[in-house]
Order: structure tokens, then sequence, then C-alpha cells
């Protein structure tokens, strides 16, 4: 298997355990004028059968009284190679001669003298000169020195006897005199001749290049020469980090990783490395075409079509705050919550509460399908199956389906026909993607991912002219599986780090241990003719929203300007903003049935529910929570309590042993000196003061909490124990 470049990226023995390239297409001056010295100076001049060489050999065999001489030409020698070696009889011999004649008429010399070199045996197992100038020396034939093509034309004479490492006299001795002949022959100079002299002969043999393992894999090997896409010095490149973070990994029992690099312009692969080097710990496995939970790497994927669909804007506040799905409790990687947080922001520190809610809004069943335009084909159950884990790793991708989704969206914002090409060079896939998305929505959703911090050795990376790029990281349940994948103009890069066995391990994440690979890789890529895409203009259109929730303004807010799809319609007038009615002091709210009317003054406020409110206060110091109301107008008050856990309706399931069955329920105030006083199924448990939390041991079946402040504010819900 070559590379783009025609350099060799891997080979394989052949099914008899042999290594034996294709047939050559050309043969090296040096490697001609060596082997026809040695072997059939007058190949040029006869047509397959020297009778004077016959003549000669017969005489000198009938005085020896055994075979001494053969007095084959290359021509004859071909055809016993190509025979698998008969046995040596004079009737063999007739018969090559007549074959060697037909041979010639149909073959020129040309092709005839590189089915010999391609055929020959040169020690070992190794047959044919390419081969042999791989294990030999490192190289290819055609790069052969004088003194290493007189080795290589010498071997085949006696191939079990004189190879190197073995008998290395008489070796040097046939190579000599070959070089002696072709110096006074005046093919070589003297200047030439001293110096290929001089030259050691080989001691060893070496490992062929085997530098994409896994891509053989996915190729017919019975093509037998196959030119793929690969750049060899990429692939090498990737492969050395890929070894590199490694040697790292497995001192954490993380034994395998992967990565692909897709030329954004052309689509072709360009390095391909399915897994690790190791013999052990699943590395024949190729990572790149094994599905694995996605994690969060399909999010940027709800995020543009959210956009494109005007169920958001990038601004839009998405809910993050504890939420119960029948049971199961998601956490966002940080363990906290921000209550609200914008659309863009969530996406850029890959949030996961406010997707799911997001995806809940958008629908998970069309997401599903949207998800199949791209090509994802592990999706096999139905979307009801995956709901909204759709969009946190619910279900499995590949790796190449993951590149070449994004991929995808590359060649959509360039506004240019998407044509996936094969890894073999000069093959295209027929394959059609309707991807249902705008050049806007595409661009916005980059631009949001351009913006995620880099890890920690990216610092400052603007100003070491590091390449720009949107990217996305991912990691699956369990921490079995971390992703990163990126796309610039030039580049697709996705990489995966893991066990194939699907062990997960401590901090295996994608931003630990997937993205420094990730810009590592993009480091040593060239610099591409485009540094960033052209903003798709046209395709954007500016739109009002409202300043702090992102939503279809109202009169109770201030504007602001923002960037959407030019398709888009924002379906959501802003939900925070209320009017409110103050005292002219504006330090408490009042109402107009019991305060002055000619006192009260009337002002917009962004009031969040109490839930979203007290997470969000924490992260937005400048937030300004409701004023008090002032003593003439108490009474009871919306809105004042809410219970966090668990929620309506919730079911809680209990172990069947009695360890760790106490369950916290928790609860908020506005006011943070307020006393709540709990009660389930109408009995009363405590008081609380400033934390409202009480900790009680559930019995099977359904139960009422009910907390309840002294001013006669209550909240109650129903939950279930299992």
């Amino acid at each position: 298997m070559y590379d783009r470049h025609g350099q060799l990226l891997y080979a394989s023995v052949a099914e008899d355990e042999q290594w034996r390239f294709p047939k050559m297409d050309s043969v090296s001056d040096k490697i001609e004028h060596c082997v026809l010295h040695y072997e059939d100076e007058y190949f040029h001049y006869h047509p397959g059968v020297n009778l004077i060489s016959i003549f000669k050999a017969f005489a000198l065999n009938l005085k020896k009284g055994d075979v001494k001489r053969g007095g084959s030409t290359i021509t004859m020698q071909t055809i016993r190679l190509l025979h698998k070696n008969p046995p040596r009889t004079y009737s063999q011999k007739l018969k090559e001669v007549f074959m060697a004649l037909k041979f010639e008429l149909v073959y020129s010399k040309k092709d005839i003298l590189a089915y010999y070199v391609s055929n020959a045996p040169y020690g070992g197992n190794v047959v044919g000169i390419e081969a042999a100038a791989w294990r030999y020396y490192q190289k290819p034939s055609q790069a052969l020195s004088w003194s290493e093509a007189a080795t290589m034309a010498v071997l085949p004479n006696q191939p079990s006897y004189i190879y190197p490492g073995r008998n290395q006299l008489l070796l040097l001795k046939k190579r000599n005199a070959l070089l002696k002949k072709l110096k006074d022959n005046n093919v070589l100079s003297e200047v030439d001749y001293l110096l290929s002299l001089d030259e050691p002969l080989p001691q060893r043999v070496f490992p062929i290049p085997s530098y994409a393992y896994h891509l053989a894999s996915e190729i017919d090997h019975s093509l037998g020469k196959i030119s793929t896409t690969i750049d060899l010095r990429i692939q090498k490149s990737v492969t050395d980090i890929l070894e590199m973070y490694h040697n790292s990994f497995k001192q954490n029992l993380i034994q395998n990783l992967s990565a692909i690099v897709i030329d954004a312009n052309t689509s072709e692969v360009i390095a391909y490395v399915g897994n690790t080097k190791d013999s052990v710990d699943g590395n024949r496995v190729n990572m790149i075409r094994r599905p694995r939970s996605s994690g969060s790497t399909l999010k940027p994927l709800l995020y543009a079509h959210m956009l494109d669909a005007g169920t958001i804007s990038p601004n839009t506040l998405l809910q993050d705050i504890p939420i119960d799905i029948n049971g199961y409790e998601p956490q966002n990687s940080s363990r906290r919550f921000d209550g609200l947080v914008p659309a863009h922001e969530a996406l850029e520190r890959s949030l996961n509460i406010p997707w799911l809610l997001a995806l809940k809004k958008y629908g998970y069943d069309k997401f599903y399908t949207n998800l199949k335009d791209y090509g994802f084909h592990h999706f096999t159950k139905s979307s009801k199956h995956y709901g909204l884990s759709l969009v946190v790793g619910g279900g499995e991708v590949e790796l190449l389906e993951l590149a070449n989704a994004y991929l995808q969206l590359s060649h959509k914002l360039k506004g240019v026909e998407l044509n996936l090409a094969s890894f073999e060079l000069g093959k295209k896939v027929d394959v059609k993607r309707n991807i249902k998305l705008s050049r806007g929505s595409i661009w916005l959703t980059f631009d949001a991912l351009s913006n995620v911090v880099r890890p920690e050795n990216e610092d400052n990376w603007q100003y070491r002219q590091s390449q720009k790029i949107a990217w996305k990281t991912g990691t699956s349940h369990g921490f079995r599986d971390a992703w990163a994948v990126g796309v610039n103009p030039n580049y697709v890069i996705a990489v995966w780090v893991g066990n194939a066995d699907g062990n997960g391990r401590t901090n295996l994440t994608g931003i630990q241990k997937a993205a420094p690979i990730l810009f590592d890789i993009l480091n040593t890529l060239p610099k591409g003719k485009k540094a960033w895409y052209d903003k798709p203009i046209k395709e954007l259109k500016h739109v009002l929203v409202c300043s702090e929730s992102g939503s279809k303004p109202t009169e109770k807010c201030q504007s602001i300007h923002i960037e959407i799809p030019k398709n888009a319609e924002l379906k959501d007038d802003c939900p925070y903003h209320t009017k409110i009615y103050l005292d002219a002091s504006q330090q408490f709210q009042v109402r107009k049935l019991c305060f002055p009317e000619d006192s009260i003054v009337e002002k917009s406020w962004f009031k969040l529910p109490l839930l979203e409110e007290s997470y969000y206060k924490l992260n937005h110091p400048l937030y300004r929570s409701l004023p008090p109301f002032h003593p003439m107008c108490l009474s009871l008050e919306l809105d004042m309590l809410d219970v966090v856990f668990p929620k309506n309706n919730a079911h809680i399931i209990r172990h069947s042993s009695e360890v760790s069955n106490q369950i916290v329920f928790q609860a908020i105030h506005r006011n943070k000196d307020a006393r709540v006083h709990w009660f389930i199924d109408n009995g009363f448990i405590l008081t609380t003061i400033g934390e409202h939390k009480i900790i009680w041991n559930p019995t099977k079946g359904r139960h009422r909490l009910t907390a309840q402040d002294s001013e006669g504010n209550m909240k109650t819900i129903v939950f279930f124990v299992d």
C-alpha cells in the first residue's frame, strides 16, 4: 500500500508467508546494468535463448559429469520462476527454450526484466528485488546505490547460501567482482567504483514499513498494489503523536487511541491511525470503525438545527437546573448548575442539562431524523428508545462517521457539493447527503465552537500562529470514551481515546485526554490556503432580541441586535421580563390596591423563577432579585418557595439493602432568613432556617411532601418510592 506520493505505507506477507511485492512497473538503470552484467550480458541481443551459452554449459556439464552451469538466459530463468522452479532436467530445459522463445514474442525486454527481478529469490522468505530492498536497506529499489544494486544482483544466484548476515566474505567477493566488471565495461567511473567498494554489506533484515495496518484491514488485499490518499509524512506524524500519548496514558490503564485527518477541500483521508502499535490490549481492533457512545459530540448539530428552526438564538437563555427524567438525574461535568445560560455558552462549555431540555423542546424524533441524514447508521432502534439521551451519548457512532459529519458541515458552509472520497487514490464514493441546514446556522455554530477554551498547552495560541479551528469534545457515561473533533476550511481532525474492551478509567474525558492530541496534530499540519471560512452574509440577518434573555423582545425589555439564520423566525417572546410596581424609593414592591397610586413607580424587571434564580445569582453578582413587598402590602406572595428535590411525581429507587437509603429533601426560599416547616404525608417533620434540607428514610409507596413558610406560602409535591 502506497501513499499519495508513491511512498510505501504498508505491506504484509503473502499467504505463503513470503515477502513478495507485485510486479514492478519499471526497473532502475542501476539494477538493470547490475543484473544484466551478472546474469545475461546479451539479454538485449538474443530472442530469449542464447545458444552459445547453452552449448558451453552442456559441454562443461558433460565434462564434469554433473550440472555445473545452466546456460539459461534471464528470459529462461523468468520462465522457471513463474513455474515455481521445476526440477532441472534436459527435457525441462528444452521446454524452457521453447517457452522463452514464445515469451519474447509476447512481452518486451523491459517487461521480462521486471518479471525476473520481481520474482527472483533474495534469501530467507524474501522474493523480488523490491521486497529485498526494503528488508535489507529500508528503501525502495529505485533508491539503491551502485554497491547496493550489485549486492542485490548477486543474491539470487545462491539465495539459501549467501544472504545478508551469512557468508559475508563470499558475498563481498561476488559483489566486488561485479563492480569491477561494471567499471571495466565503462558503466562505472573509477571514482564510483572505489566509493562503491567502501560501502558495507547489509548485516540484518529490517521490518517493512507498517504505518497503516488498520487502513489495510479496510481495503481489499486481492488488489495487490494499492495507491491511497494518505500522506506518509502526516501519517507518521499522527502515529508518533498517538504513541507518545499512549506511553503516558497506559500508566492509567488507557490502552487504545485512534485518529483520522481529512483534507476538507478534497474530502480525502490523509491520515488514518486506527490504534496503537502494541500487540496486546486490543491494538488490532480498528477503533476508527468501531461504534462507541458519542458523548457530547453531537450537541453542535442540535444547536445548528435549533438555530435554523428559530427555536433558539445564540443568546437564548437555556435552563440549567436539577432535573429528574424517570428516576435519572443527569449532571453537568462540573456538577454545578447555572440556573440559566445563553445557548452559545452552553455549547462552548458543553453543558448537559441545557441541551437535554433543549432537545425536549426541539423534539428527539426530529433530531433522530437529522442524525440519520448525516449518515450515522448505528442508531438502529427507534427514536423513542434513545429519547433525550441522543444528545449526551445515548447512541453509538464511528470516528469516521463523526469526522464525515463535520466534513459535511464544512462543505455546506463553503457552498460546495459534498464528494466523499475513497481511501484509494482517485476513487470517489457515490454518497448523497442531504443535511437540512443553512449556511448561516453552520457559520454561527462554527463561530461558537471556535471560542471553546483550548487545553492548557494551547494558551495564547493566537500569538503562535496556530490554526483557527471549530472544535468539540465528548465523554461517554462511565468515562469509557474520550472524543475530540475539529474542523476548519482545510482539515477535519477526529480523535478517540479509551479501551477497546470498554473499560472506563478515571479522568478519561475528552478535554483531558483527546483534546491535547487534536491540537498537537493540528499544529503539525501544513497551513492551508484559507485561515477561516468566508462569512455567508447573505445567509444571515440582523434581528432584535431581548438583551438579557436572547428571546423575541417585548415592550418590557431592552433590545439588542444579533445575527440569526436568514430564514429563521424566533418563536418565543421573552418569558422573564415583567412589569412590577414600586414605591417612590424603589426599595419595595407595592400593589395598586394597597398603596397610593400617585406614589407608585412602574418598572420593567428581569425576574427569574425561584429555582433558576437561586443558581443564576451565584454566577451573576449584578443580578437583582425582586425587592420585598412594602409593609402596607404584605399578603400571600407567589413564587416565594419551591422544592428542589424531589420533583413532582418523581420515582425514587430504594436499594434492597438498608445501605444509603436516606433521601435529602431540599427547598429554596426568596427570603434567606425564612423558616420552612416540613410535612410528609401530613405529618410534621421539622423546621429549617437558612439552608432548607432535611433527611428522611422513606418507605415504599406514594408520599406527599409539603414545605410551608411562616407566612403561609407553601409548595406540595407527590413522589413515589420503589
